[in-house]
């Protein structure tokens, strides 16, 4: 643990704030297209302003802005962070963020989510969207894997090492890895948050704080 948590701090300021926001709410997709097409719905457009304007009357900016290639991801950013003068770095493969970037972990998510979805719909376990239930479906090292890649993918950001206010906006339980991947010390913590749409979890050496929507 301890030399995963030097790997992170290696990547990331000592002292870096980090918000990962999840992606406003997204309309269904079209003709059956790829989850990952999806757009922002009328509602997820008002939460992200509804956002944006949340994050303007705290006086919270931010030095760097990274987001999932989803649509539904870059919509949300361009919204929340529309006077935002820094550089919005999008991630180049489509599934880099999303999920990894491997064509076998990328069929193996959405495999996993299908079996999440039918033991919700069993009421087998209280929330679709629970971190910890995906972590314990995982048999393959799916998210460690995903973590792994998450790590690198930031190494190569120029300067990701100086920033203090990062702002990343991705995908529900996709999210909780990308904290633990910096963060591992609180997996605990990250087992039990759930991010409904345009929520954001803040995480920094001392602390990781779900702050829904609505606060």
């Amino acid at each position: 643990m301890a030399e995963k948590v030097l790997q992170s701090q290696g990547i990331l300021h000592e002292d870096a704030s980090v918000y990962v926001f999840r992606c406003a709410h997204a309309a269904e997709a079209q003709h059956a297209g790829p989850n990952v097409d999806r757009l922002l719905s009328p509602q997820g457009r008002l939460q992200a302003e509804s956002l944006a304007e949340m994050l303007k009357k705290a006086e919270i900016d931010f030095d760097q802005i990274i987001c999932s290639a989803a649509p539904r991801a870059q919509q949300t950013a361009a919204i929340v962070c529309a006077d935002s003068k820094c550089y919005a770095w999008h991630m180049g493969k489509r599934l880099e963020l999303y999920t990894p970037a491997s064509i076998q972990d990328h069929a193996a998510i959405w495999k996993l989510t299908e079996q999440i979805e039918v033991m919700f719909a069993a009421k087998e376990i209280p929330s679709p969207m629970s971190y910890r239930m995906y972590r314990r479906a995982d048999t393959t090292g799916l998210f460690n894997r995903f973590m792994d890649e998450t790590r690198s993918v930031f190494a190569k950001i120029p300067g990701i090492g100086q920033k203090r206010h990062i702002a990343i906006f991705g995908h529900g339980v996709m999210n909780n890895a990308i904290v633990e991947a910096f963060f591992p010390q609180y997996v605990g913590e990250l087992a039990a948050i759930e991010l409904a749409p345009c929520d954001r979890i803040r995480v920094t050496k001392k602390i990781c704080m779900h702050v829904p929507l609505s606060v």
